[in-house]
């Protein structure tokens, strides 16, 4: 157009604004008047003396609008207009607002613009940079279409906005480029649609926003939100969907959020949401939230530091969550929700900080924690309670649940309906009060179903009530302050061992008292306990299935009887002679004095049987136990000595005869066959003392006592039974100094063991 064409529209123009500023050129049937750029930027620039804005409605602007370097003085607004070479605002300084409505504009080119006041694209099809920009009132670029073909529909990097900046309802085809942006109050992204699949959606890194940053109400990202080291107040995504299945759907590492994250009430992520090394001073809330990666984590918030975290209420994770290493100041809640992770971590929470509590437990309406994968815990530490109550746990290649190394100053609470397939580990794990398994049900699948080694309980260990554990259970150097009570458990473990709880030291009481013997291995060699309270149901019956060397109590809290508890004693796997004392001992505190003695004459056989001793001490070992039973039983050999010798007394009185000077009489003097009986010299025997039978028979049986029977009178030899009475003289003697020596290895026996 001539200068003088440009000039006659530019005054026509400004003979149809009239006093309001307003000009339509709308035509008949909807079309738009024509008007050339350089006349809309003279009357953007100087509208004219009367009016004291702008307003352009039904405009097809031909050329670019190129307001670059200028200062805007008047409102501008720009309605159902056409930009097709676009507008440029390139270092522009408005001091009144600036509004775009239901346009259709090539570029918006507005990069380092400073405004004083609102900027406003509402319903407009465009593409805006906004890059370097200062605007001090609000950024609003609602319910538009934003489009790039390549790059980013909307840049504002490094931008700064007073106000909020509003992108509700706003469809986006490209990247959002908001790096090191700051705007002062909120940013307003909901109903908003971005999408830049494969890509970045949001490019955000150092997003500084003063309020709350909402992604709300039908919020929807096709593409990654990446805004790491971001800060915000709040970051709400409640019900918002976000789709970058083979990456990361939300990335905002490093982020530092001054009360909670919201990624609820309907939330769907497809892609990994990462918040490693977040910084949150409310609550991480993902209550009822869906988390699905198909590649990776669903969720990774190592070191994450937070007041609360929230994985509850219908939360589903399809992938790992990763809380490594979090801080979280008060409790995380995980009551009901599913981690779903085969093969790999479902929830990872190794060297998590909590205040309070971790709750990986079920409503009582029965809607319980699940997880398919390892639920790791190791190095945890956590304040007040760990509590999995009707929690499933499904791991059978490895760890269902890996505890080891928990620190808690409360209790642990696995019990209830908790159920777990692969190994439950809480090795080395130190707890405050109570560990509890009441009516919990593990399957070790083949392997260890409950690893207690080497922990530390300063109340009860609970495995009772219903407590079934089909695979070993291992309280290996588990130091327990008050009880182990497994009272109408069950070990089903069959082969191999069902109990490993050598080393075990218990305060209090272990009560064995299952509801039937376990199939497997118990053993409980060197364990130390206060009280052992058993029943004779729960001690396997079959030889080498108890290992109790070393085993040690104070007393017995038991209705087994001897019997049955010998059965037991004597069927271990390994022989141990301190088995048997430590039992007597716990016997003899009760008063048991009997029992304690037939338990320790019953340990001495089983030396002989099982016992590494020689051929001579086994035979030994056999002598003391059919004489004197080690010295426990010493009347045994005297009480026949004493019938017998009271027999041979009457026997020996039968066979003296001294009234035929001995010629027909059984017992002679000593001496009597070399003397001549028709001598009538003073026979060699009249000073002879009276022989008595019966003090006789029994100086045969005592020979170290001499009463000076034995020294003058001897069984004659004579016929068949006076050498019958020479051979039992000769026998009794020989018992008698068996007897003695039987009674004074007995008697040192016993000293020696006592």
């Amino acid at each position: 157009m001539s200068p003088v064409g440009q000039d006659l529209a530019l005054f026509r123009a400004r003979s149809e604004l009239g006093s309001k500023g307003e000009l339509d050129l709308g035509l008949a049937g909807g079309r738009r008047g024509r008007i050339t750029s350089a006349v809309v930027r003279e009357l953007c620039l100087n509208p004219g003396k009367k009016p004291k804005q702008l307003k352009l409605s039904n405009a097809t602007v031909d050329g670019c609008l190129d307001l670059s370097d200028r200062l805007i003085e008047h409102p501008l607004t720009f309605v159902d207009c056409t930009f097709g070479d676009g507008v440029r605002l390139l270092r522009a300084r408005a001091e009144k607002p600036v509004e775009f409505h239901a346009c259709e504009i090539g570029d918006v080119e507005a990069t380092l613009l400073k405004s004083e006041c609102d900027l406003v694209l509402r319903q407009c099809s465009t593409r805006v940079t906004l890059t370097g920009a200062e605007i001090k009132g609000d950024l609003v670029l609602t319910d538009n279409r934003l489009r790039a073909a390549g790059g980013a529909a909307l840049n504002a990097a490094e931008m700064l906005v007073e106000g909020s900046l509003h992108l509700n309802g706003t469809e986006v085809h490209g990247a959002v480029n908001l790096a090191s942006t700051r705007i002062r109050q909120v940013l307003d992204c909901r109903g908003g649609q971005f999408h830049n699949q494969g890509g970045l959606a949001w490019d955000a890194p150092h997003l500084d926003v003063g309020d709350d940053l909402v992604c709300e109400a039908g919020f929807a990202a096709y593409g990654a939100l990446a805004m790491p080291s971001s800060r915000v107040k709040a970051l709400r995504f409640g019900g918002a969907t976000l789709v970058n299945p083979e990456g990361v759907a939300l990335h905002a590492d490093s982020v530092t959020v001054a009360t909670s994250v919201y990624l609820n009430h309907g939330f769907h992520a497809t892609g990994t949401v990462r918040l490693v090394g977040a910084r949150i001073g409310g609550e991480l809330l993902c209550s009822g939230g869906v988390f699905e990666s198909r590649a990776r984590m669903a969720i990774e918030a190592e070191r994450l530091d937070a007041g609360d975290v929230y994985l509850d209420c219908g939360f589903v994770a399809r992938g790992g969550v990763g809380l490594a290493g979090a801080m979280v100041a008060r409790q995380v809640t995980c009551t009901g929700g599913q981690f779903d992770n085969p093969g790999g971590y479902a929830l990872d929470a190794g060297g998590l900080s909590c205040g309070r509590s971790v709750f990986l437990d079920a409503y009582p309406d029965g809607r319980g924690f699940t997880a398919n994968g390892q639920v790791r815990l190791v190095g945890v530490s956590v304040g007040d309670e760990l509590t999995c109550t009707g929690g499933y746990f499904n791991c059978p290649a490895g760890s269902a649940l890996n505890a080891d190394g928990l620190t808690t100053e409360g209790n642990v609470f696995l019990d209830g309906q908790f159920r777990a397939v692969g190994e439950v580990r809480l090795a080395r794990a130190t707890v405050g009060r109570q560990l509890r398994c009441t009516g919990a049900s593990l399957d070790g699948c083949g392997g260890l179903a409950l690893d207690l080694s080497g922990v530390v309980a300063q109340g009860d260990v609970e495995l009772d009530d219903g407590f079934q554990a089909d695979g070993e259970v291992r309280l290996y150097g588990a130091r327990v302050a008050r009880n182990v009570d497994f009272t109408n458990g069950r070990l089903t473990r069959v082969g191999n061992r069902a109990l490993q709880a050598n080393k075990l030291r218990v305060g209090g009481s272990l009560y064995w008292r299952l509801v039937e013997a376990p199939a497997g291995l118990v053993d409980l060699s060197f364990a130390e306990l206060n009280t052992l309270a058993d029943d004779g149901r729960s001690w396997p019956t079959g030889r080498d299935q108890v290992v109790i060397e070393g085993l040690t109590y104070l007393s017995l809290d038991s209705a087994i009887s001897l019997t049955d508890r010998l059965t037991v004693w004597n069927n271990t796997r390994i022989y141990s002679l301190q088995q048997y004392k430590e039992l007597a001992k716990a016997y003899r505190e009760a008063g048991r004095d009997h029992d304690a003695r037939d338990v320790l004459i019953a340990g001495f056989q089983q030396q002989r049987a099982r016992g590494s001793l020689s051929r001579p001490s086994k035979v030994w070992n056999f002598l003391l136990d059919h004489s004197v039973r080690y010295g426990y039983k010493m009347w045994r050999p005297v009480l026949p000595l004493l019938v017998l010798g009271a027999i041979m007394g009457f026997v020996f009185q039968a066979a003296f005869d001294p009234s035929d000077k001995f010629t027909h009489s059984l017992v002679v003097p000593i001496g009597h066959e070399v003397h001549n009986p028709n001598d009538t010299q003073r026979p060699p025997y009249s000073d002879y003392p009276d022989f008595h039978p019966f003090i006789y028979s029994y100086q045969l049986l005592v020979p170290i006592i001499n009463v000076r029977q034995l020294d003058f009178w001897i069984a004659s030899g004579k016929g068949f039974w006076g050498t019958a009475l020479l051979y039992y003289t000769w026998g009794a003697i020989v018992l008698g100094w068996l007897v003695g020596i039987a009674l004074l290895a007995g008697a040192n026996h016993l000293l020696r063991h006592r």
